[in-house]
């Protein structure tokens, strides 16, 4: 397995020295242009990962805020309504549990 890796170093290493060797800077300005693109060409990729991570972000939490808002309930039902008074104190809750019609909490 080793050698395997080795010989495709090996032949990787071969490929850029032929590559140097063929676009070979000749004078100051090809050298920059070179350092220019060897650095760009790496943060070109790191932004389109950071990019398409983002929007895949984005999708994915609009899917989830869609499955919160398709469990609302609709038609004027009242997730609070089956609530008794006493509710709070049987439970052992530090506060108490009102049954109300709060139709400003299904808007």
């Amino acid at each position: 397995m080793k050698s395997v890796k080795k010989n495709m170093l090996q032949r990787f290493a071969e490929m850029m020295k032929r590559f140097y060797l063929k676009h070979k800077p000749v004078d100051r300005r090809d050298a920059i242009r070179l350092a220019v693109l060897v650095i760009a060409v790496p943060v070109f990729i790191y932004s389109s990962y950071q990019l398409i991570h983002k929007l895949y972000t984005y999708i994915y939490e609009d899917r989830q805020m869609q499955g919160v808002v398709d469990q609302k309930p609709g038609n004027g039902e009242n997730p609070f309504e089956n609530l008794d008074n006493t509710e709070g104190s049987d439970s052992g809750l530090p506060y108490q549990v009102i049954n109300s019609k709060d139709s400003y909490l299904n808007d």
